[in-house]
């Protein structure tokens, strides 16, 4: 059991000038309470909270408060970017313009001042990334320098789909996610996990392959344990 779990749940729908999602603020939500649950303390930031430096910021709060031996997990969900074979992305979340009032729409992606301020945590904290998001299994190039696990809902050269559940709406990896987890017994490992997910994605409706990157110790550990 880990001393102390953190989370950081990050979920954009509005982009103002861009192309707007929907579902990821209700992911990060859900990702939210299931933690919660779970004895995580959480932050969230969804839609005109989520700002560049509001995500720095909250990353760079809560890799603050970890210790060896805790656990942080990241969940990303919102726009997608791909990675330059230098590792470079676009910036993550809605970055303001300098002008009151108004926001510019950015693409998100696992940045060079994210992935430095988690790259920088203590050692022996053990991070965790969520991302559902469009060429999400390019944050895979960032492990393990700034990750230690990551579940990815789709390929780095797909896309992740929205979808309704129950008349909600939600990302369909996120959904399919959490309805594992809840299922999963006590001693499961991220493997058990990812296999779960694997039964129901990819889908006719959702044609993504989620992707599980880590090493082997890292991916036959129990779950956020």
């Amino acid at each position: 059991m880990p001393k102390h779990m953190f989370a950081l749940c990050i979920g954009i729908d509005d982009y103002p000038g861009g192309v707007c999602l929907a579902g990821c603020a209700n992911d990060a939500r859900d990702w939210s309470a299931e933690l919660a649950r779970r004895g995580f303390v959480v932050r969230t930031l969804t839609d005109s909270a989520a700002t560049r430096a509001a995500v720095v910021g909250a990353a760079a709060e809560v890799v603050g408060r970890t210790r060896p031996g805790d656990v942080l997990v990241l969940t990303w969900s919102g726009h997608g970017a791909c990675f330059s074979d230098e590792g470079e992305a676009g910036t993550p979340g809605r970055e303001d313009s300098g002008t009151a009032g108004t926001t510019k729409a950015v693409v998100c992606g696992l940045d060079p001042s994210l992935r430095d301020c988690l790259a920088a945590r203590r050692a022996g904290v053990r991070l965790v990334a969520i991302a559902d998001c469009c060429h999400a299994g390019a944050w895979a190039k960032h492990v393990p320098l700034a990750l230690d696990l990551l579940l990815a809902g789709c390929r780095e050269v797909q896309r992740c789909w929205d979808g309704h559940f129950l008349g909600r709406a939600n990302g369909a990896f996120t959904r399919h996610a959490l309805d594992a987890l809840r299922g999963l017994p006590r001693e499961a490992s991220y493997d058990d996990w990812f296999a779960r997910i694997r039964t129901h994605l990819p889908s006719t409706r959702a044609p993504q392959e989620p992707q599980i990157f880590g090493s082997q110790a890292a991916r036959s550990a129990r779950v956020f344990g």
